[in-house]
């Protein structure tokens, strides 16, 4: 995800009225990913570790908010390299570059809960919302055992991570309503897509 100069503006306003609204907010860590493969090379085995992590700050009940940000790096111990060995027409520059683990912008939440006192929800979201058909969100929304599959990420799905059928990713709002009733949510997203690209 490309950000803007734009984008860094709004990212920075919703920062300063977290700072001023919050009286309290948590620090969460929804996913710590750790993997160590090895592999045999000329001379000595070669352990990689990949790592996958997320910050979640967040707070607030009738207008909530969160900020999440994060990493995603093939090879941590790459971490280590320094830039000046490589040139800028080399192919290591390119595995350099994005085997980084500098926290990065995952997404941005502001929530207004019980809108006009009914069961709807209201969010402005920027980044990465939410994952359709992952299984994750039963357990928290009605109470349920989880249902998700334990068949996906990096370890079974190296090239191509599966995660859910789709991941909302951009700049817009989200409605969602329990029509008083505990058994039922249903949500309906508008926003600009990420992986499209503006315009």
């Amino acid at each position: 995800m490309i950000i803007t100069k734009k984008k860094y503006s709004g990212i920075f306003i919703f920062l300063i009225i977290l700072l001023f609204n919050l009286n309290a907010a948590d620090l969460d860590i929804p996913k710590m990913e750790l993997i160590t493969r090895s592999d045999i090379g000329p001379s000595t085995p070669i352990l990689l570790t990949r790592g996958k992590i997320d910050l979640k700050i967040g707070g607030g009940y009738k207008l909530g908010g969160s900020l999440i940000l994060g990493f995603d790096s093939a090879d941590l111990g790459y971490s280590n390299a320094d830039i000046t060995d490589y040139d800028d027409s080399s192919e290591n520059l390119a595995t350099y570059l994005s085997n980084q683990t500098y926290l990065q912008f995952q997404s941005a939440q502001v929530t207004i809960r019980d809108l006009f006192s009914t069961p709807t929800d209201l969010t402005y979201f920027t980044g990465i919302a939410d994952v359709f058909c992952s299984g994750d969100d039963f357990p928290a929304i009605f109470g349920s055992v989880p249902v998700a599959t334990r068949y996906r990420g990096y370890l079974y799905f190296p090239d191509n991570e599966f995660d859910g059928i789709h991941t909302v990713n951009g700049t817009g709002l989200k409605l969602s309503s329990t029509f008083g009733s505990e058994k039922i949510v249903s949500s309906a997203f508008i926003y600009e897509d990420g992986y499209l690209g503006s315009g």
